[in-house]
């Protein structure tokens, strides 16, 4: 069976979008992925990535998190970077709501409705 996660030294859940079915086809192997940050990539992984040819970086996470780990690129990266600029810091994090003590399965469901409700209304998001 053919795994689409792909093993690096620092970069975490980094997979491969290749074979889902999309629009009644299927996603082409080798053209778009995700993973965790890249902050810490070891020389290996930017290595790799670059082998990969790698052009473009969407970078979901906040300011403040993008400020604590800076993403790692390779010396020469030239392709683009597209990152959140959503700066509503004020807005409940995923980390503040993970920290929650009294988390059941009703309170991560109400996150979760209350998140995807707002999502595609987000300026960010939205042309």
């Amino acid at each position: 069976m053919e795994t689409r996660k792909i093993l690096f030294d620092g970069l975490h859940n980094f997979r491969d979008f290749g074979g889902y079915d999309a629009g009644g086809r299927k996603m082409v192997t080798g053209r778009l992925f995700r993973s965790a940050n890249h902050a810490l990539a070891s020389e290996a992984d930017l290595a790799r990535l670059r082998e990969m040819g790698i052009g473009a970086v969407i970078d979901l996470r906040r300011p403040s998190e993008r400020e604590r780990q800076p993403s790692r690129r390779w010396a020469d990266f030239a392709g683009t970077v597209i990152e959140n600029d959503d700066h509503d810091e004020g807005a409940e994090t995923w980390d503040t709501f993970m920290s929650q003590w009294d988390m059941t399965e009703d309170t991560f469901r109400g996150y979760m409705m209350r998140y995807y409700t707002r999502a595609p209304h987000l300026p960010r998001l939205v042309e």
